[in-house]
């Protein structure tokens, strides 16, 4: 593998695509160890974010940001708060994962609920 073709120069796409065509052993582990090395970098930064975004609406549809906090206690406790002030459509969204964490939905006229996703 010429020097300007390590696969730390490489992306994660190059890295991919070269490793399912390698015939030979010693680059292939190569490749491997820095498509693991790759992927557990993604993986540690993912876990490293605690944040929590508290959002009023819904998720697919005209959102407003209310309040990003850390832990996700801490923003259901947060998100209860401004519910019981403001009541309406709530829902708490961790960015890292891309995922949505809890949701509230106190409007007058609609059944008081609220559900968990952790």
């Amino acid at each position: 593998m010429p020097a300007s073709d390590q696969p730390a120069d490489l992306s994660l796409e190059e890295l991919l695509e070269r490793a399912a065509v390698e015939k030979d052993g010693a680059t292939l582990r190569e490749l491997v160890a820095e498509i693991n090395k790759r992927y557990e970098e993604e993986d540690r930064l993912k876990l490293q974010s605690n944040n929590f975004t508290i959002f009023r609406g819904l998720p697919d549809r005209h959102a407003e940001w209310v309040a990003t906090l850390a832990g996700l206690a801490a923003a259901n406790e947060r998100m209860s708060e401004i519910a019981a002030e403001n009541p309406g459509s709530y829902f708490v969204f961790h960015g890292a994962t891309g995922t949505v964490s809890a949701r509230f939905n106190n409007e007058p006229g609609e059944l008081d609920q609220a559900e968990n996703s952790a």
